[in-house]
């Protein structure tokens, strides 16, 4: 019985281990609610991406965003915004593999990656990523940081707001109207009680010709008894 009772708990302890080797390696694969980004957005000056050959690059002016090479677009507030609130906090979760030779099946790699990159006033790099689709879900992405070999699932899909066109970013600014509207005139009212009296017209009665014209017809007649 003594025998039978020790086998019973060398058999216990060994599933016992099992099930805290299993937890222990699924805590190292696993960061949940860690956002890619730990930063400020304040400290944040420069963006850059680049996507499928195409890149954009945007610099804060002042308050103002513009667009690097693209004067004629302003930068639109929303796409800014879903950069700081949607992608720069989007969270890794599950470790999928340590090894660059796969970063191909995950879409990190130089020819399929989206790449972003994130830098201070002076140009120096805060941060920087590289973003790929999922194949089996698409309502989330892979992203590797920085350097790190390393390749995580995302909690979300982030991919649509890091477009690397310029017109995603900004748009031409919309003519301004004429302003056609003028001051209202009262053509019925009254001069105001202040203004000065309206001068007489003069007419000089010399040289009023708008009259008929008159013949004195006497003195032609008079004439024509002369002449005979």
């Amino acid at each position: 019985m003594a025998k039978r009772a020790r086998l019973w708990l060398i058999v216990i302890l060994a599933l016992g281990a099992g099930v805290a080797y299993v937890q222990l390696s699924k805590t190292k694969h696993t960061a949940t609610g860690v956002p890619i980004y730990a930063g400020s957005r304040d400290d944040v000056q420069q963006v850059e991406i680049e996507r499928g050959g195409e890149r954009v690059e945007l610099r804060l002016d002042g308050d103002v965003w513009r667009l690097v090479g693209h004067d004629s677009l302003e930068v639109r507030e929303a796409p800014i915004d879903n950069l700081f609130d949607r992608v720069l906090k989007v969270e890794r979760t599950t470790l999928m593999t340590r090894s660059a030779d796969r970063w191909s099946v995950y879409s990190v790699d130089d020819s399929a990656g989206i790449r972003l990159s994130v830098r201070n006033a002076g140009g120096d790099e805060l941060a920087a990523f590289v973003f790929g689709q999922s194949r089996r879900d698409w309502s989330k992405n892979y992203v590797r940081l920085g350097s790190d070999k390393s390749v995580y699932l995302t909690n979300n899909n982030i991919t649509y707001y890091l477009n690397a066109t310029p017109d995603f970013w900004g748009a031409k600014p919309e003519p301004a109207a004429a302003d056609t509207t003028g001051p209202d005139i009262d053509v019925g009212a009254d001069a105001p009680s202040d203004a000065p009296p309206a001068s007489p017209v003069l007419i000089d009665a010399k040289r009023d010709t708008s009259g008929p014209l008159k013949l004195d017809l006497d003195a032609v007649a008079d004439t024509a008894k002369t002449q005979e």
